[in-house]
């Protein structure tokens, strides 16, 4: 009869101490909720007296006329933009509608501002560089144009930007509270995913990141995990927004045929385009030079050449002499985010004339999620 192991499997605990070791205390509570409410109250100030007052160019329109009746945008349907659209055309009572749609925006876009402020000073530990971080994004011109109308671009930035202080909250959680971070990250990129497909990028290297801390590190089981991913699962709920618009709703405007599982994973998967990253439904092909090339240079002349040059000089400080283990994850996790976001989008954007003015204004929008990372650090 065999003698069975009782000796408890080793497994890595990260403590409070070791969370703490040789990380600055952050900027006191009433000094960062200053700025925070500072920085919001003059983005959204700012951004609505410059809000489009009508109906604003590219898919706005398609936006509002989808949400207003409760309908399905083009693949891969964005079901919770169009739910919140619906929500603010339908009960907000003053202001066309789409007046109220870009308002919707203009709220986001104050948002994403507050988190980048908060994400800077929390990561940082400093608020006047939070605050100087986020009016240079959110006054740029790109991030600027996207969170004064009526389109899914500034809510996108906010639910990146979440995913990015996520990645800061995880890292420098202890073991006993890992999990309990774990699970809200997974619900944010599910949320995230609800709205913007290039979300994933992201989500991806955050979720091997999380699993291997979780399962490989801490020694939890794959039950456990699974249990974590179906957080995620859980945030993509709205896309139940689809059939639900098919079968108990009659919109006058809407996109596709949800009447079987098939039809709501074409839509979904944005088959009709090729994949999540074509960018157009017709068959031309971009490269990773020409993509990665245009996104330094619009970047440089949005942002200026300044964020590169400490971008390198911060990855040579992780590599060679940062002493702080939750500054290096963090660090190094927002660098595989943006560094599969290059990889993956810039090789599969099928834009093959970069220097035409509507090919151009389709790709640059998408410049916006990678700058984010690239503020941040």
């Amino acid at each position: 009869m065999g003698i069975k192991d009782k000796r408890p499997k080793k497994v890595i605990k990260l403590t409070k101490k070791d969370a703490e070791e040789k990380y600055e205390p952050q900027p006191s509570e009433y000094e960062t909720r200053l700025g925070a409410a500072f920085i919001f109250l003059l983005s959204f100030v700012i951004y609505y007296m410059t809000m489009f007052p009508g109906l604003p160019m590219g898919d706005s329109g398609e936006f509002i006329a989808t949400g207003i009746d409760f309908g399905v945008a083009h693949p891969p349907g964005y079901p919770m933009f169009t739910t919140l659209t619906y929500l603010i055309m339908n009960n907000l009572p003053f202001g066309t509608l789409a007046w109220r749609v870009n308002l919707l925006s203009v709220f986001f876009g104050a948002l994403f501002n507050l988190t980048m402020y908060y994400a800077v000073s929390r990561i940082g530990k400093n608020c006047a560089v939070g605050l100087l971080t986020a009016g240079w994004v959110g006054f740029s011109r790109l991030f600027w144009m996207w969170s004064i109308q009526g389109e899914i671009f500034s809510l996108n930035n906010l639910l990146c930007a979440f995913i990015m202080i996520r990645a800061f909250y995880f890292e420098q959680a202890t073991s006993e509270k890992s999990l309990q971070e774990a699970r809200l990250s997974a619900l944010i990129c599910g949320l995230s995913l609800s709205n913007q497909h290039t979300s994933v990028l992201f989500i991806f290297p955050f979720a091997l990141r999380v699993a291997y801390r979780i399962i490989i590190i801490e020694g939890h089981s794959l039950k456990t995990a699974v249990f974590v991913a179906l957080h995620g699962i859980a945030g993509m709920l709205w896309y139940l927004q689809l059939p639900l618009s098919h079968f108990f709703f009659s919109p006058r405007v809407t996109w596709g045929d949800f009447s079987s599982f098939q039809k709501f994973f074409k839509h979904m998967l944005r088959l009709e385009y090729g994949s999540s990253f074509k960018l157009v439904a017709r068959d031309t092909k971009g490269t990773f030079f020409s993509n990665f090339v245009a996104f330094v240079k619009d970047s440089s002349s949005e942002l200026s050449i300044l964020p590169w040059i400490l971008n390198v000089a911060l990855f040579y400080i992780v590599i060679n002499t940062c002493t702080s283990p939750i500054f290096r994850r963090t660090v190094t996790s927002i660098m595989l985010m943006m560094g599969c976001y290059f990889a993956v989008f810039c090789s599969l954007a099928n834009i093959d004339n970069i220097d035409e003015g509507l090919d151009r204004g389709v790709l640059e929008r998408f410049w916006m999620q990678p700058s984010i990372g690239l503020m941040i650090l």
